[in-house]
């Protein structure tokens, strides 16, 4: 049985992943392992990476020995999995203040939605309601991660 989590030490993982970068649990040793999938794709592909600096060289190296024990990590739910646009779709339905939670929603429409949305969060003084919306909505992800593979955690 792999060893336990704590939510937040997920959640941060969660946070820490991007386009280039995905968080893995590593259920041997519980601990977390944040890998440059650009460095993944170096290592199966080959690439000669000589003429690097020893700083990436070292992070190369670092992403073969994943490789070389993937099996032994979980896969956190990527950036993409998240969706965070969803998430705030959702916020904004829950707002109470028919003109806010139109002015939010209608925001959420088209290119520039992000800037949109932090721009109206700002502007209706409602940042601290998103963040503690976002939290919740990630507490919930880290959960539904750790039941689903079978990982005991704590709040």
């Amino acid at each position: 049985m792999p060893p336990s989590v704590t939510l937040s030490d997920v959640i941060e993982q969660l946070e820490l992943q991007s386009e280039e970068f995905e968080s893995y649990f590593n259920k041997k040793t519980g601990e977390f392992i944040l890998v440059n999938t650009d460095y993944i794709c170096m290592v199966e592909d080959g690439e000669d990476t000589s003429d690097l600096p020893d700083w990436e060289k070292e992070a190369i190296e670092g992403a073969r020995e994943f490789l070389d024990t993937q099996k032994d990590h979980i896969a956190l739910p990527s950036k993409f999995e998240v969706h965070e646009y969803q998430i705030m779709e959702r916020f904004c339905r829950t707002l109470s203040q028919e003109n806010v939670r139109e002015a939010m929603c209608n925001g959420l429409q088209g290119r520039g939605a992000f800037r949109r949305f932090r721009d109206n969060l700002r502007r209706y003084g409602i940042e601290d309601d998103w963040y503690r919306y976002l939290e919740e909505a990630h507490k919930e992800i880290a959960r539904a991660w750790c039941e689903d593979n079978g990982i005991t955690y704590t709040p």
